[in-house]
């Protein structure tokens, strides 16, 4: 029997032993790469879990202040509350949660005190149109503008703009009250003369109430004067 011995080169045991080694690199690299891939998802799912909870938690603590922002504007508009501390009231439900409800009856409450000194007429008249900007009611926003054309007919007997807040709350809501009112209105300015500082005023305070939708209206009124030919 013939036993032949094959010597394999040391160049190829060489080749054999680093194809071995980059294998082993290679493989340790995987594991490395599946480390850090699932360190930062964990991380990822971490940070999503922390995001939620402050969520959670935001969103409970909002919901507590309006629950108290509501408990606070029913207690203000509860009856025998006076004025002054409804108004006070009113504005801490409005520091918890600002809402077109709270809005509403503190322009009202304002409007009701007149203080000049306060500026309460303005600071009203201002409330009620911040109050629109909170519901997308059409009859409460129509009720808000009815409420601002009341306040420039009877504190400021300024009948244009008083016509323009009445007609943009019938556009949005048809209320046979106001528009009683505004037909009422109209009929009493139907002789009257409007002054040129009372059209400029008029298109200004148009174009600044422009954002909140405010129907310009000024009635112009031209007379003919006609005399008989001589004959």
């Amino acid at each position: 029997m013939i036993t032949e011995t094959i010597n394999i080169p040391e160049d190829l045991a060489a080749l054999k032993e680093n194809t071995i080694i980059t294998q082993r690199y290679k493989y340790q690299s995987y594991e490395l790469a599946d480390s850090v891939y699932n360190i930062a998802l964990r991380g990822v799912l971490i940070n999503l879990s922390v995001i939620i909870v402050i969520l959670l938690n935001t969103l409970s603590t909002a919901r507590a202040e309006c629950e108290h922002a509501k408990q606070l504007y029913e207690k203000a508009i509860a009856p025998g509350v006076k004025l002054d501390e409804k108004i006070a009231i009113l504005n801490q439900s409005l520091d918890d949660c600002k809402g077109f409800a709270a809005f509403f009856e503190l322009g009202k409450a304002l409007v009701q005190r007149g203080d000049p000194k306060k500026e309460d007429l303005e600071n009203g008249i201002e409330r009620l149109k911040v109050s629109i900007a909170f519901t997308v009611d059409k009859k409460e926003q129509a009720s808000a503008y009815h409420r601002i054309a009341l306040i420039y007919k009877e504190y400021y007997n300024k009948s244009d703009d008083a016509i323009r807040y009445y007609k943009t709350s019938l556009r949005l809501f048809h209320n046979v009250q106001v528009e009683q009112e505004l037909m009422e209105l109209e009929k009493q300015g139907a002789n009257a003369l409007i002054p040129s500082e009372t059209i400029a005023s008029t298109l200004i305070i148009s174009l600044k109430d422009k954002a909140f939708a405010v129907v310009p209206s000024i009635d112009l009124r031209v007379y003919l004067i006609t005399t008989r030919p001589k004959s």
